[in-house]
């Protein structure tokens, strides 16, 4: 029951499986903890990230924002969002690419595969 009741930010070791606790923390521009203090870097969000068309700048914050969560002993980030922007009403575009697939998806691509683990 724990595994269900505490899914939100972390997850609770399963024993019997091997499958250790892990740390989960939101934020499509950077990483946060509604929850509780944590000091991080704030970046742009994927919005403007792909407005720049450079999938080699999605890598790097990608592998800064890696770097910072191994720091903080973080083993998964909510993000980045991989919705399209359908209308401009959307309430939370700013944590999705763009409107066009192929862009969204090259970026989105870049930004995961910067993320390495160093532990």
């Amino acid at each position: 029951m724990d595994l269900f009741s505490r899914g939100a930010y972390q997850t609770t070791a399963i024993e019997r499986l091997g499958v250790p606790q892990a740390i989960l923390l939101d934020g499509p521009a950077g990483i946060n903890f509604f929850f509780g203090e944590v000091t991080a870097a704030s970046y742009p969000t994927q919005a403007v990230i792909a407005a720049t068309w450079n999938d080699e700048l999605a890598y790097a914050m990608g592998d800064a924002i890696g770097r910072e969560a191994d720091a903080y002993g973080v083993q998964g980030w909510y993000a980045p969002g991989m919705n399209l922007h359908r209308t401009a009403q959307g309430g939370r575009n700013f944590e999705y690419y763009s409107e066009d697939p192929l862009l969204s998806g090259k970026m989105g691509a870049a930004m995961t595969a910067g993320p390495r683990a160093t532990t």
